[in-house]
């Protein structure tokens, strides 16, 4: 895979995002609510690979969530190799996944077993595989 990489604003892209995503999220009855640190500023990355890897997960999380909460987390993070990153973290109150399902997540793709109040069947393996693809 190849990566154009790119400095840009995070919280531009994130605004941006939720620009694409409100509508879905709200139109199911969840609030969505971001929380991103000042101090997060630009980064070094893919633009448009992590832009479509969190436009995947909030959009799965609005789609399996329902009269619910979505939460987006970003913040700057300086592991033990001193070098910073940025962490994205995406939870819902969602149907969630099993145990097993867990397990598989960036197996090849299979469908799901948990379905929604609306008969929607999640399959959790192609966002996750296509994030890890992405970032390894």
């Amino acid at each position: 895979m190849t990566l154009s990489l790119e400095r840009f604003e995070v919280r531009a892209m994130i605004d941006d995002l939720l620009d694409t995503v409100g509508p879905l999220v709200e139109q199911r009855g969840n609030v969505l609510t971001v929380s991103c640190a000042d101090e997060v500023g630009s980064m070094v990355a893919d633009f448009m690979k992590t832009r479509q890897i969190l436009l995947n997960l909030l959009s799965n999380a609005g789609k399996f969530t329902r009269d619910g909460a979505i939460t987006l987390d970003v913040r700057q993070r300086r592991p033990s190799s001193g070098r910073p990153c940025v962490q994205f973290s995406v939870t819902d109150t969602g149907v969630g996944m099993t145990p097993q399902q867990t397990d598989r997540i960036f197996d090849a793709v299979h469908p799901g077993r948990r379905d929604d109040d609306r008969g929607n069947t999640a399959a959790p393996g192609w966002a996750s595989r296509s994030c890890r693809a992405s970032v390894s």
